[in-house]
């Protein structure tokens, strides 16, 4: 008996190797900065984005080089392209599951040429929203004001609407 096997060697792998498979992705939660490439010019690479179950909203960016693509699935074999270097709010259900698929569109490309997906919870935005001044030593340096200090920074969450406060056992 004889069995013919190829294998096709690639030097251009990234740490989320394997995820070539919609039925096999890499799970990406949370706020992620994923550093990745595309193997070869045939290359798919997929991910699987869990939503917190209690949040409607993922901020995704996809920043790509040349003909590198990204598509989000919005419905069952159909997929909308990010724009690259664009951020998007993504509404879903709580605790759902997006797909995204990586690839390169081009007939030829260099192996091992990166990407970078972007994954925020939508959930809230911190921000300073007052200052206080403790301290003022310009005794220490005359004809110098507040020389020298000490600032206590107040900080706050929103949600992703920007509108509603979150508590502070939240940040």
């Amino acid at each position: 008996m004889t069995f013919q096997f190829q294998v096709t060697g690639s030097t251009g792998y990234d740490a989320y190797e394997p995820n070539d498979s919609i039925l096999h992705p890499i799970q990406l939660t949370g706020n992620q900065l994923t550093n990745a490439n595309l193997d070869t010019v045939a290359d798919v690479d997929c991910y699987a984005i869990k939503t917190p179950s209690t949040q409607t909203i993922t901020k995704l960016t996809f920043t790509g080089t040349g003909t590198q693509t990204a598509q989000l699935q919005t419905q069952s074999n159909t997929w909308a392209t990010l724009t690259s270097g664009t951020s998007y709010n993504i509404t879903s259900s709580a605790g759902a599951t997006l797909m995204l698929r990586v690839y390169d569109t081009a007939s030829s490309a260099a192996a091992g040429q990166t990407y970078l997906l972007r994954t925020s919870d939508g959930a809230g935005i911190a921000g300073f929203y007052q200052f206080f001044d403790t301290e003022n030593i310009s005794h220490l340096a005359p004809g110098h004001g507040n020389v020298a200090r000490t600032v206590i920074p107040g900080i706050a969450a929103w949600d992703h609407t920007g509108n509603t406060r979150l508590p502070l056992a939240s940040i």
